[in-house]
């Protein structure tokens, strides 16, 4: 999953990213189960990398049966729903991004 910064310059693309990973779910188990006939997964790990600007943030976002259920519910999770990030760390400021070079190489 890949995400920008939205167009309307809200700052912070995470919340969309988790949300995509979540429908990225339903949709795989629909699949599984209505035209493969494959039994639904209980768990996914989505990875998924945002941008804002110049700036990549990296994520694993592990997305379970019992997380789509409450957001399918309206219900807030009994269980702690954990997702890692990883910001590389650049040698140059966040404002020059991906311009300097020395960053392209930290993020390949």
């Amino acid at each position: 999953l890949v995400r920008d910064q939205d167009a309307r310059g809200h700052n912070d693309p995470e919340p969309q990213l988790i949300t995509e990973a979540i429908t990225a779910y339903r949709q795989h188990n629909f699949i599984r189960k209505t035209e493969l006939h494959l039994p639904i997964l209980n768990e996914i790990t989505c990875p998924g990398i945002t941008h804002v600007g110049t700036v990549h943030t990296f994520y694993k976002i592990k997305v379970t049966s019992e997380l789509n259920d409450t957001v399918v519910n309206g219900t807030f999770p009994p269980t702690l729903a954990v997702v890692y990030r990883y910001m590389p760390q650049l040698t140059h400021c966040k404002n020059e991004g991906m311009k300097m070079f020395d960053n392209c190489a930290a993020i390949l």
